[in-house]
C-alpha cells in the first residue's frame, strides 16, 4: 500500500503541501492495521510515511542539523464525533471548520510539532480498533 500511495504523500508533504492520509471502511475491514500496522516489516502506512519524510528532509541537507518540520494531528471520526487521538483526555466536543485561506481543519485538535525525529511514536495509536482514523495535518516544509 505505501508503494501505491505513501511515496505520493511524502514527495507532496516534501515539496511543501498539507496531506492527509484517510481510512474509511466497514468495522473489522483492516482500516487500523492499514494505517499502523505492526512491528518491521509490518509497518502501516502513518510510520512508513513519517520514515519517508524525515528520510528525504535528512537527505537534503546532510550535518546540517533539523532540516524539516513536520506538524501531526491524529482523528478517529466515528458516528459523526470527532475524537482526538493524541489528546484522549479531550472531552470538547471537537467541531470541522473550513478557514477561508487555509481550508478545513478540526477546531481545538491537538497538533504536535516534531523536528527530525527518526521514529516518531503516536501515542495511543496502539489502542483500541480506530473506525475512522485519519491523519488530517502531516506538513512537512524544509528549513534552509
Amino acid at each position: 500500500m505505501f508503494q501505491a500511495l505513501g511515496g505520493e504523500v511524502v514527495q507532496q508533504a516534501m515539496a511543501g503541501f498539507n496531506t492527509s492520509v484517510f481510512a474509511y471502511g466497514q468495522t473489522g475491514a483492516g482500516k487500523s492495521y492499514s494505517m499502523m500496522g505492526g512491528k518491521g516489516d509490518d509497518r502501516g502506512l502513518i510510520p512508513r510515511i513519517c520514515e519517508g519524510m524525515f528520510s528525504a528532509g535528512t537527505a537534503a541537507s546532510p550535518g546540517a542539523g533539523p532540516v524539516c518540520k513536520v506538524e501531526v494531528s491524529y482523528l478517529e471520526i466515528y458516528m459523526e464525533q470527532v475524537k482526538d487521538l493524541l489528546n484522549p483526555s479531550n472531552t470538547r466536543k471537537l467541531r470541522v471548520r473550513e478557514h477561508a485561506t487555509t481550508g478545513p481543519y478540526v477546531e481545538d485538535l491537538t497538533q504536535v510539532l516534531l523536528l527530525c525525529c527518526r521514529t516518531p511514536q503516536v501515542p495511543g495509536a496502539a489502542d483500541a480498533c480506530r473506525s475512522h482514523a485519519g491523519v488530517p495535518a502531516v506538513r512537512a516544509r524544509l528549513v534552509p
